[in-house]
């Protein structure tokens, strides 16, 4: 499936707009790759990474947007933009609590219900006794 540009767009604009940390490392991410794209996925580990490692400089609000705009993705993006999310943003955020389980509780507050089977389902295959809650 082709890469959604306009929906990956859209998803980066709507984060950076969530949060000045996310809209610095976004836009790092496109100064480190120019002239070229940073790749989506590694963009959305990042991401997933700060959430968790950063977890304190970001506010209740700004979670739950960030976290609102991953299950608008989930919901209602293409399959390929869904994937990039997935397997970028919510697996690196679930590694990222593998070191860092406080601050996890934390953001794991703020998944709503398509992403939180995700990271069930992925936590599941990881052989993840205790799904993060």
């Amino acid at each position: 499936m082709p890469l959604d540009q306009a929906g990956l767009a859209e998803l980066m604009q709507r984060l950076s707009t969530a949060s000045a940390r996310l809209a610095a490392l976004i836009s790092e991410a496109v100064a480190e790759w120019a002239p070229d794209a940073p790749p989506p996925t590694v963009v959305m580990g990042s991401i997933g990474s700060a959430l968790v490692e950063h977890c304190d400089d970001f506010t209740d609000g700004e979670l739950d947007t960030i976290l609102g705009t991953v299950e608008d993705v989930l919901l209602s993006q293409s399959e390929t933009t869904k994937d990039i999310v997935a397997t970028g943003l919510l697996e690196a955020m679930l590694h990222a609590g593998d070191k860092l389980p406080l601050p996890l509780v934390r953001v794991m507050g703020f998944v709503r219900p398509q992403s939180r089977a995700y990271c069930d389902a992925w936590n599941e295959f990881c052989g993840v006794e205790n799904p993060r809650r």
